[in-house]
């Protein structure tokens, strides 16, 4: 069972990165072998709390599932027990840093593309020259 959190001092995020974990596999299927490449996110969190330095490592799933820290707890235990109350500590003080930000803005806040202008028969386009397919084959005859 791991100790009741009852840290009464700070708590000072010093970093919250995210780290991807990329592992290529080879599947079996029907059609025959396919490679699939799965990407792994952990969160590296490290900071202090109160006089302990604590690092964690927060799995995708949102779970500690590495830590160490400089107090007599962990160092007696390691993770044994549990994580220690500094690192959970440090793991609530760093729930609004490991939230995943978009990748993709939805369809109905993009910008609008510009719209085309319309072609008349008789307008041309800008840059585009009048082309007259005789002309052309007349051209690659004499070569």
């Amino acid at each position: 069972m791991s100790p009741v959190v009852r840290s009464r001092s700070s708590t000072a995020v010093a970093r919250c990165e995210p780290q991807e974990t990329r592992k290529t596999r080879k599947l079996k299927t029907p059609d025959g072998p396919v490679t699939r490449e799965s990407v792994y996110r952990d969160w590296h969190v490290t900071g202090n709390v109160g006089r302990e330095k604590t690092e964690i490592v927060v799995g995708d799933s949102g779970r500690i599932i590495f830590g160490t820290c400089s107090c007599a707890f962990f160092q007696e235990n390691l993770l044994g027990k549990g994580p220690c109350e500094h690192m959970i500590a440090l793991f609530k003080a760093s729930a609004d840093g490991r939230k995943d930000l978009p990748t993709s803005v939805p369809a109905s806040t993009a910008p609008a593309p510009p719209p085309k202008p319309s072609l008349d028969e008789d307008s041309e386009v800008e840059g585009e020259e009048d082309f007259d397919e005789n002309s052309e084959n007349e051209n690659n005859e004499g070569r």
